[in-house]
């Protein structure tokens, strides 16, 4: 079986294994990079899907050669059916990993950075909430689309947490019941 907690990868061996009635692993097979695919270019199909991916045989292996396996992959807008998107920590400084980390922690997901991409501009700091574009990266074998994440500061900046930066020195200070010997 298959499901969000695991990674794209591990999803859609699961499926391909699932619909198959097999037990490949990764030691017998890889996937190649996904392609989009339209409506358009599979017109007369009986089973349009969005993606199609080349899965090989790895050398050595009991199954061999190579087949095009055509597939639906999650649009990102569809976690908003999990979860309003709306209130996700991220820890600072913001990243795409604290991005994603912060994603993956509120619906329970196990997307990697391979999933996301890294082009997509991030607010230099987060102030007050910001709106977020989480984007799908072309490579990602699981995942396509994007979702609006509106983020708050998951972590204390301490430079806005310390207002007052000039200090007076310690001093010796005795609690009440102890006094110098």
């Amino acid at each position: 079986m298959y499901h969000i907690g695991m990674k794209s990868a591990e999803q859609l061996l699961a499926l391909i294994n699932d619909t198959n009635s097999l037990t490949l692993t990764f030691d017998d097979v890889e996937f190649g990079t996904p392609s989009a695919l339209t409506l358009e270019s599979q017109e007369g199909e009986e089973n349009p899907a969005n993606t199609e991916v080349v899965m090989t045989a790895k050398p050595n292996r009991i199954p061999v050669g190579d087949v095009v396996v055509k597939y639906d992959r999650i649009d990102l807008a569809e976690f908003e059916t999990l979860g309003d998107p709306h209130g996700i920590a991220v820890d600072t400084p913001i990243t795409h990993a604290t991005v994603m980390e912060a994603f993956n922690k509120f619906y329970g997901s196990a997307l990697e950075l391979i999933d996301i991409d890294q082009t997509t501009e991030l607010p230099a700091n987060l102030d007050n909430d910001e709106v977020v574009e989480l984007k799908a990266s072309a490579e990602s074998l699981a995942y396509r689309g994007s979702i609006e994440l509106l983020v708050e500061s998951g972590g204390i900046d301490l430079n806005t947490a310390i207002t007052n930066k000039d200090l007076s020195g310690l001093v010796l200070k005795f609690a009440s019941a102890q006094s110098p010997a």
